[in-house]
């Protein structure tokens, strides 16, 4: 199953942090239209490439789910900030 939240933290230096819950749903929908209108090149494309575009779907669902965990973390003397997929 895809990811549906991520949480980000942003800790500026000496203040309180800031934490934000963002629903991935809202993403995945903005970007089904994209993937509906890409669909079709990319299946052309993978055919003539010989590649079977059904697996290279297959591919790109695993990634999407396999994110889940994602999880970036910078610091820096100003600020910290994470970025986790849950």
């Amino acid at each position: 199953m895809i990811p549906m939240l991520a949480r980000i933290r942003i800790t500026p230096d000496r203040h309180s942090p800031i934490r934000l819950w963002l629903p991935l749903i809202l993403v995945w929908l903005l970007l089904a239209p994209l993937v509906i209108i890409a669909a079709p090149f990319i299946i052309v494309i993978g055919l003539a490439r010989g590649r079977n575009p059904i697996r290279q779907f297959l591919a790109v669902w695993k990634i999407l789910c396999a994110s889940r965990g994602f999880c970036i973390d910078i610091r820096s003397r100003d600020a910290n900030v994470l970025f986790e997929i849950v």
